[in-house]
This record gives structure tokens, sequence and C-alpha cells, in this order.
């Protein structure tokens, strides 16, 4: 399972007219036909910040139960909900989404954009990413008029990474092209964690030697550049 299975219980006094969470309607990740709410980010003066973390299931609030309800149903409640105690509901994240680094531990940056339902059709194509330090799946082409093309921000080349906080390494093709293309036929949101491709050049290896002939040589081997795989350059001088 993506969230925990037992319900953990976050107490707080609620002091003005917000709770000082902000939530989305996401496409749930093991059912793309259904979405649930998730809390995105807490505020700081809530005094709870580093008891939810972000991607964490709301499952109810002050004992009111959010089962298969709309996501104008929970903001409604949660707006309505009196200042005084309150006590939320909620399933965590089993895993967070993992963080990216090259082989000298270097972070490789990623980009996150909510992709909401504007158009009919998802308009992408994807397959494996090859990249030996960013997992994931490549955007092969992006198709005038879909969802992608309509956002604008997710390019061909650009390897995406998590989507509603789940690792895509751990999903399969047909699992993705499910959640897209529910992202098409709701009103639920798709949270895009992706590594654009002009950050996604790989190293190389490189051997330099002595030719008893020809004299020295570089030989560059295994790697690739903005996922493009190459098969070796010899130079000679």
């Amino acid at each position: 399972d993506i969230w925990e299975t037992t319900i953990r219980y976050v107490e707080f006094e609620k002091r003005s007219s917000t709770l000082g969470i902000t939530i989305s309607p996401l496409i749930d990740p093991l059912a793309p036909s259904r979405s649930v709410i998730v809390i995105e980010s807490v505020q700081e003066d809530t005094g709870i910040q580093d008891k939810i973390t972000p991607g964490s299931l709301l499952n109810s609030i002050n004992d009111k139960i959010f089962n298969n309800c709309s996501f104008d149903i929970v903001t409604r409640v949660l707006k309505l909900t009196p200042e005084g105690p309150v006590k939320l509901g909620i399933r965590s994240l089993v895993q967070q989404p993992r963080s990216l680094e090259d082989s000298q531990g270097r972070a490789i940056a990623q980009r996150i954009v909510t992709v909401r339902n504007n158009a009919d059709f998802p308009g992408i194509t994807l397959k494996p990413s090859s990249h030996a330090f960013i997992p994931g799946f490549t955007v092969c082409s992006i198709l005038p008029g879909g969802l992608f093309e309509v956002d604008g921000r997710v390019k061909p080349g650009d390897i995406i990474v998590s989507l509603n906080y789940t690792d895509t390494s751990c999903m399969t093709l047909r699992n993705i092209r499910s959640m897209i293309e529910g992202a098409c036929k709701s009103t639920s949101l798709l949270r895009v964690a992706y590594v654009e491709n002009s950050d996604a050049i790989q190293e190389y290896t490189v051997s330099v030697h002595r030719h008893a002939k020809t004299g020295i040589g570089i030989c560059i081997v295994g790697g690739a550049l903005r996922d493009k795989p190459d098969n070796g350059i010899y130079i000679k001088k």
C-alpha cells in the first residue's frame, strides 16, 4: 500500500478562520478511477508541521470520516470547523519519494508541477528511463492538444520520477497511463515530479592509454548525454 493502514490522529488548536493546511484531490495510484484527499502542506504557525508529512491521506476531522467524499464536501467541512480543539485523522505515506543523487553524491534537481484536467486525452508517450542515476520514465513526445501540451511544462526528454508521491520506478507503464487518463476524466489532479532534460546529463567513464603505434588514445565508454545512449567515442592524436 502507498499509505499506512493505521490511522494516526493529530490534535491541535484552531485559532483562526483557517486550519492552516492545504489539501488537494489526487488520482489514487492504486485505483486511478477514484480520487483521494491528500495534505500538500501545513503552515508553520499551526504547531503540527513536524507531525504531518506532505502526501499524507486525510481520513477524518473531529471524527467526521471522509470516505468517498468529494473534494468540495471536504473543503466545506474544513472551513466550517469551529475554532478550538481539532483532531485530524491521517494515514502517512509508507515511504517518501526518493531523492536523487549523482555518483558524487550531489543532488539532482526535481521539478514538481500539478497538472489539472484541461484536455480530453493525455497526449504523452513514455519509455523506461535508461539513465544511470534517474529511474523512472522518459518523455518521448508531447502530442498537440493533449493534457501535457496544454499544461506546457513537461517536455520531451524530461524524466518523470514520481506521480502523486509514488515513485514511477515501482510502476508499470500501464499504471502510469491509467493515472494520466484518470486525470483527464475527473477533476482530480496529477502531481508530477520530474527531472528536466538539461539536468539529466549522465557521466562518462574516460580512460586514457597509449597505443604502441598510434600514440595516445582517449576512450569514452558507457554513460549517455541527456538520456541518449552512446556506444563510445575513440579519439586518436
